[in-house]
């Protein structure tokens, strides 16, 4: 369980960068943000509730996928749209 609390807290980290880098460099919006984050709830609360791992599961990688593929589209969109809050 230890092992499986530690790579849910990596993709966590991993896929939250991501998702901001998108979102601060390209398209300022935040339903890739949503999208993520209730998958990643249901991750955790997978770890909680072993008996409904499959349950929980595959909706919570649906929506991370669609988070990420969310955050991409939006990204090739707006290519570069910048807003006042752009540093660059």
């Amino acid at each position: 369980m230890v092992f499986e609390a530690v790579m849910v807290l990596l993709a966590f980290c991993i896929g939250a960068y991501s998702l901001y880098h998108g979102y601060r460099k390209h398209h300022h919006n935040k339903w890739p943000f949503i999208l993520f984050s209730v998958g990643i709830i249901l991750l955790i609360i997978k770890l909680f509730f072993v008996h409904y791992d499959t349950w929980l599961l595959i909706p919570a990688v649906i929506l991370i996928v669609t988070a990420h593929f969310t955050n991409y589209r939006k990204c090739r969109i707006h290519d570069h749209a910048h807003a006042d809050d752009c540093d660059h």
